[in-house]
């Protein structure tokens, strides 16, 4: 059974894997044009929302990915991805940013 299931480890780092491609996708889409492309900032926010609510990863966590990918594709310096998408989708209140319902 060990073979189907991962363990909570690998799924985080495949997660944060993941997400590094979504946000390095959305930040040279930026960088090339100028303007974050619509579509894959909701798809990350979408991503983002779906990881913490099924506790896949913190807010901290996902806030430190953000910021190395954003320091890869525009420097250390530069911040216009990471303020525009972290507004969005990293809250101050991370422990009531996602009220799920349960039934």
């Amino acid at each position: 059974m060990r073979g189907i299931m991962k363990t909570k480890k690998e799924m985080k780092q495949e997660y944060l894997d993941n997400l590094r491609l979504l946000l390095n996708q959305t930040y040279l889409h930026l960088k090339e044009h100028g303007v974050m492309s619509q579509e894959g900032k909701a798809y990350i926010e979408g991503y983002v929302t779906a990881g913490v609510s099924m506790t896949v990863a913190t807010h901290k966590e996902i806030a430190v990915v953000m910021e190395e990918e954003n320091n890869k594709v525009f420097g250390s310096g530069d911040k216009p991805a990471k303020e525009s998408l972290r507004a969005s989708v990293v809250s101050n209140k991370e422990e009531t940013y996602l009220e799920v319902p349960t039934l």
